[in-house]
């Protein structure tokens, strides 16, 4: 009851820093009957990241045990996840890190989609790198394109992709990849794909580049996989970027296209590319569909930009 009012919590932690360890190690048998009950609470949890930071590893095992069936509900509440971080940073034996692996591994992409849930898991991850870091890893890279479909799932993604870490980087991105029709028009991996394209590796931004070439109208008059087609316009080299432009400069495509609430963008993205000749061909297409553009919503923002 004390440990649930903010005034009591805080002086409690305040104290604690006064008394012996064996006075401390009093307050751990109705701890553990109680922590279920207090763990998820916004004033009493603050109070348990306290007090576990004075226990044995073997009262921290007896703790982890007793939490082991609410540990998903725990790790996605708000107060229940600053409590297992802190519990992550202290324990130390072979035996706690294991159980504690056991725990996450089988929960890795449900964790991961949640924005509590996903502290657990990178935290764990990052201090035992050694021991399981590369095994957490690997199931994030199994699991990388359902994760890029959710919005927490898919900054863990791009987050990885940012760090660059050489030992898995190759691996997420080819799976990621595989994956390449669904995540360019999910509303989430889209930003997956550009992250890709602003690596900057040629090879990763010619392999977009390609698959977009094999179904570019689809791509770009979808409204999230255009934003992507744009960007290829930047980071594709070589006969990628000149087959993509290619494709948006034919006849067929280029009416259609211009005429797309979405697809438009990306023929103004070529026009501004295109040499002064192949403006000018662009130009007299575009020109005769004036009076169809200005039937649509935005229209006569495009003619105004095109004039």
């Amino acid at each position: 009851m004390i440990a649930k009012d903010q005034g009591a919590s805080r002086y409690l932690q305040d104290i604690l820093k006064y008394y012996p360890s064996e006075d401390i190690n009093l307050f751990f048998a109705p701890l553990s009957r109680n922590i279920l009950k207090l763990i998820n609470d916004p004033f009493a949890n603050y109070l348990i990241q306290k007090i576990i930071s004075y226990l044995s590893q073997d009262q921290l095992l007896k703790i982890l045990n007793i939490i082991t069936p609410s540990f998903y509900e725990i790790s996605c509440n708000s107060h229940g996840t600053r409590v297992l971080q802190k519990l992550i940073e202290l324990i130390k034996t072979p035996e706690l890190k294991s159980l504690f692996y056991e725990l996450v591994k089988p929960l890795v992409p449900q964790l991961l989609k949640d924005l509590n849930g996903t502290y657990i898991v990178q935290k764990f991850a990052r201090l035992n790198m050694n021991d399981y870091g590369k095994k957490i890893n690997s199931i994030i890279i199994e699991n990388s394109i359902e994760l890029c479909t959710y919005r927490h799932g898919c900054c863990v993604i791009q987050k990885y992709l940012e760090n660059r870490d050489p030992n898995m980087l190759p691996d997420l991105i080819y799976k990621l990849l595989d994956g390449f029709n669904t995540l360019i028009t999910d509303q989430f991996g889209n930003y997956v794909i550009k992250t890709i394209l602003f690596i900057g590796n040629p090879e990763y931004s010619n392999k977009i580049g390609e698959n977009i070439s094999k179904n570019i109208n689809h791509y770009s008059k979808h409204k999230y996989s255009s934003n992507v087609v744009e960007k290829c316009f930047d980071y594709c080299q070589g006969i990628y970027l000149n087959k993509l432009i290619w494709n948006i400069q034919k006849e067929q495509n280029l009416k259609e296209l211009i005429l797309d609430e979405h697809g438009n963008y990306v023929v103004q993205k070529v026009l501004s590319i295109s040499p002064v000749k192949k403006k000018r061909e662009m130009l007299i297409i575009i020109k005769s569909l004036f009076p169809q553009l200005r039937q649509t919503h935005f229209g006569e923002k495009i003619i105004n930009r095109i004039c």
